[in-house]
């Protein structure tokens, strides 16, 4: 099994899960798709950890088998579509 997606296969998973998810699930797909978090750094962000201004996802910890370990500060940024995305579920929470 290839431990990436072709550009082609990406864009196939991403159109059936805006067209078959939910706004929450075709948003976490995208998010992680687009910005290169690991699952364990996205499960563990909360909506302080975005910088909307600065278009920055500060990345302060994740999350390894049952427990939370912290790891060094990193920090990604974003565009447009990410923003649209993220503010969609956060209206949503």
């Amino acid at each position: 099994m290839p431990e990436y997606l072709e550009k082609e296969e990406l864009v196939a998973l991403l159109r059936a899960a805006k067209e078959y998810s939910s706004v929450q699930g075709y948003s976490i797909l995208f998010t992680l798709a687009h910005t290169g978090l690991r699952i364990g750094e996205l499960l563990t962000l909360k909506t302080s950890d975005i910088d909307w201004t600065n278009r920055r996802i500060n990345i302060t910890k994740t999350l390894y088998a049952p427990t939370f370990i912290h790891s060094q500060s990193r920090h990604w940024r974003f565009g447009n579509t990410c923003i649209r995305n993220a503010r969609s579920v956060e209206k949503r929470i």
